[in-house]
């Protein structure tokens, strides 16, 4: 479990610096025209960043699930596990453990977070936008 933990982390990592390295380059973009402060580019990376983790946080643990069993499988621990009396559902019970709380968090995440931090990111660049005009006089 400990092992999926760490390969779950390990490309959700990945994933979402790839993710919000582009996003991030889009906002340093209009930071740069003068539609956005400097002092917001941040603010919204953050927010880009709980946005990116909600959207790939399903794949994440599928793609650390398909890692693990196949380290397992590759590593002859399936077959230990088995001829020491464990069968697949001692295997799948572990990774139930782990994956059933991630997803109500997933799921609870997607459903308050995610909007949130779209809602946030909006109303900072509308506001920039506002005070873009002042921004120029001084």
């Amino acid at each position: 479990m400990i092992d999926l933990l760490k390969t779950l982390l390990a490309v959700l990592s990945v994933i979402v610096i790839i993710i919000v390295s582009r996003k991030f380059i889009k906002v340093l973009a209009k930071a740069i025209e003068g539609n956005i402060a400097n002092e917001t580019v941040l603010s919204i990376l953050g927010l880009n960043t709980v946005i990116a983790i909600n959207a790939f946080l399903p794949a994440a643990i599928f793609m650390a699930i398909l890692m693990m069993l196949g380290r397992m499988y590759r590593d002859n621990e399936i077959v230990a596990i088995a001829s020491a009396g464990g069968g697949v559902g001692l295997i799948f019970r572990a990774v139930f453990l782990l994956v059933i709380p991630l997803s109500v968090v997933a799921t609870g995440s997607s459903m308050i977070a995610t909007p949130w931090a779209e809602a946030k990111i909006q109303s900072l660049m509308h506001e920039d936008k506002k005070s873009s005009d002042i921004r120029g006089i001084a």
